[in-house]
C-alpha cells in the first residue's frame, strides 16, 4: 500500500519534516521516514493503524473536526498542536498542517506534522509572565524552547538582578562556555563586552574561528561552531544579551537572526513585568513624601542587615528620632510647609547616616537611622533573662550627636530672618534621638522598641526648648 503512494510522494519521503496520508476510513495509508522518526515507531507499524489512534483522549473531538474541515474547504490549510503517543509511550507535542488529495479510492487527507515542543515552550513561557511567575523561571522555559528548537544547541540570558549584580541562566553549556555568559572567562582585550556585541534589535553571529583562543576551545570541546548574540532593553537598568552556541553556525544566520525574535520579545515583555513588579514593591515599601522606607520596608531591611551584620561580625545601631515642632510649622506655614521640612530633615538623615545607613520615617515626625559598626570596636552586651545590658560605646554616641545637631534647625515661615531681623514666624524645630546598640542574640524589632524607649527618655530629659538631644 505504502509502495503505490512513492510515486506521488518521493519528494516528501526526503523531508525533515513528518508527512503522514490518512485514506477516507482515517487509517494511515503512507508515512515518510521523518514522520516515523518523530513518533517512535516503524513506518511498517504505522501503515494501516487509524490515525486517531495516535491522538491524545483530550483531543480527539477537535482532531475530528480537523478531519472535516480539511474535506468541506479543500485548499485552505490551518496549524494546530496535538498530542500523540510515541512508540514508549510518552505524549509529544506536535504541529500540523492539513490538506486533501482526491484519488480513485476516495478523498485523502494529508498532514505535514512537525515538533511542537519548541512551540509548545514558547506558550509556556507567555503564560508564566501573564502569571507573574518568577523571571528566572520564564527565562529557564525560553531557554527549554530555544534547545528543542534547535539541537545540539546550548544557551544563556544574562540579566540584571534587583542588587545591579550580572545574573546568569543556562542550559546546555559548560561551566566555562556560563562562565563566559559572566565575562569572567575571557579578558576584555580578548572579547569585547555584551553590550557591544549586538545592539538592541539585531543578532550577532561569531564563527568560532573568530573566537579568543579560550573561548574557541571551550566551544570546540563542547561541539559548538560558534554563537549568536542579542539584545534585549531592559527598563530597570542594563539590557540582558541572550546567548545562543550552535552546532552550525550557519542555524543562527539562517533561522535564530529571524525565528528567534519571538523568543527576544517574549523576554522584553518579561523584562517589562519584572520592572513594573519592581516599581510597585518600591512603592509599597517607600514613603511618597520623603522616598524614605515607610515602616514595613523599612522592618524587612533591618531583618536583612541583622542578617548581613551577623556575617560580617558587626552591630547594628538604631537611632530612633522624634521630631519636635512639625505640629507649629504646620500650623503656620500650612501642611506643604510642614512637608518641606519633613524632605529636609529627610535628606539631613541621610547625610548624617551616610552610604551604608539605612533611614525610614515611620510615620508622621517619627524617623529611624540604622547603620553597621564594627563589632571589634564595641563592647557587645547579651540578652539575659529578657534583660539587655548596654554598654556605651564612643563611636555611636559620635553617631547620636551628630544627629541631634542635624537636627536643630529654625524654620522661617516669613521668609529669610537672618537678612530681615528677627523673624516673629519663626519656630525652632528639635528632635529627641533614642540609641541603641545591637545585643548579641537580639531580635532587630527588639532593638528597635529599646531605641524607641531611649527617645522618650530623650523627650522626657529636655531642659531647652528648640535643642536636640540624645539619650540610650
Amino acid at each position: 500500500m505504502r509502495a503505490a503512494w512513492n510515486d506521488d510522494l518521493g519528494l516528501a519521503s526526503a523531508m525533515a519534516d513528518g508527512v503522514v496520508v490518512l485514506d477516507p476510513l482515517g487509517h494511515i495509508a503512507w508515512a515518510n521516514d521523518a514522520f516515523a522518526r518523530l513518533v517512535g515507531h516503524a513506518v511498517d507499524e504505522l501503515v494501516g493503524r487509524s490515525g486517531l489512534d495516535l491522538i491524545h483522549p483530550d483531543e480527539l473531538e477537535r482532531a475530528a473536526d480537523g478531519i472535516l474541515y480539511a474535506s468541506r474547504f479543500p485548499g485552505q490549510t490551518s496549524v494546530a498542536p496535538y498530542r500523540v503517543r510515541s512508540g514508549d509511550g510518552r505524549w509529544l507535542d506536535i504541529e500540523l498542517k492539513s490538506g486533501t488529495i482526491q484519488r480513485d479510492d476516495g478523498e485523502h487527507l494529508i498532514l505535514l506534522v512537525r515538533d511542537g515542543t519548541a512551540h509548545r515552550a514558547t506558550n509556556r513561557a507567555l503564560q508564566s509572565v501573564a502569571n507573574g511567575e518568577a523571571l528566572e523561571q520564564t527565562v529557564a522555559i525560553l531557554l527549554e524552547a530555544v534547545t528543542w528548537r534547535w539541537r545540539n544547541t546550548g544557551g544563556a540570558v544574562v540579566l540584571q538582578s534587583h542588587a545591579g549584580e550580572p545574573l546568569v541562566i543556562a542550559s546546555g553549556l559548560s561551566s566555562c562556555l556560563r562562565d563566559h555568559a559572566l565575562g569572567s572567562r575571557v579578558s576584555a582585550d580578548e572579547w569585547p563586552s555584551l553590550a557591544s556585541l549586538a545592539s538592541p534589535g539585531s543578532v550577532v553571529v561569531w564563527d568560532r574561528k573568530e573566537l579568543p583562543s579560550s573561548l574557541a576551545d571551550a566551544a570546540e570541546a563542547a561541539g559548538f561552531e560558534g554563537c549568536a548574540v542579542a539584545q534585549v532593553p531592559d527598563p530597570a537598568g542594563a539590557p540582558a544579551h541572550v546567548i545562543v552556541w550552535f552546532e552550525h553556525t550557519i542555524i543562527g544566520r539562517l533561522e535564530f537572526t529571524h525565528v528567534g525574535t519571538e523568543i527576544l520579545e517574549l523576554l522584553a515583555l518579561a523584562l517589562g513585568r519584572r520592572h513594573h513588579l519592581w516599581q510597585l514593591e518600591g512603592l509599597a515599601r517607600h514613603d511618597s513624601l520623603t522616598n524614605l522606607l515607610n515602616r514595613a520596608g523599612l522592618l524587612d531591611a533591618l531583618d536583612e542587615a541583622a542578617d548581613q551584620a551577623t556575617l560580617h561580625d558587626q552591630a547594628l545601631a538604631v537611632l530612633y528620632v522624634d521630631l519636635d515642632g512639625l505640629k507649629a510649622v504646620n500650623d503656620q506655614g500650612g501642611h506643604s510647609a510642614g512637608d518641606q521640612l519633613l524632605v529636609e530633615v529627610a535628606g539631613r538623615l541621610r547625610a548624617a547616616g551616610g552610604e551604608e545607613a539605612l533611614v525610614g520615617r515611620l510615620g508622621g515626625d517619627e524617623f529611624v537611622l540604622v547603620r553597621p559598626v564594627p563589632a571589634s570596636s564595641t563592647v557587645r552586651a547579651v540578652v539575659r533573662g529578657g534583660a539587655v545590658d548596654t554598654v556605651a560605646v564612643a563611636q555611636d554616641e559620635a553617631l547620636a550627636q551628630q544627629v541631634a545637631e542635624a537636627l536643630s534647625l529654625v524654620v522661617h515661615m516669613g521668609g529669610d530672618g537672618a537678612a530681615h531681623g528677627p523673624d516673629p514666624a519663626a519656630v525652632a524645630v528639635s528632635a529627641s534621638v533614642g540609641l541603641a546598640v545591637q545585643a548579641i542574640g537580639e531580635e532587630p524589632r527588639q532593638l528597635l522598641e529599646r531605641a524607641d524607649a531611649a527617645m522618650y527618655r530623650a523627650k522626657a530629659a529636655a531642659r531647652v526648648p528648640g535643642r536636640s538631644r540624645w539619650s540610650r
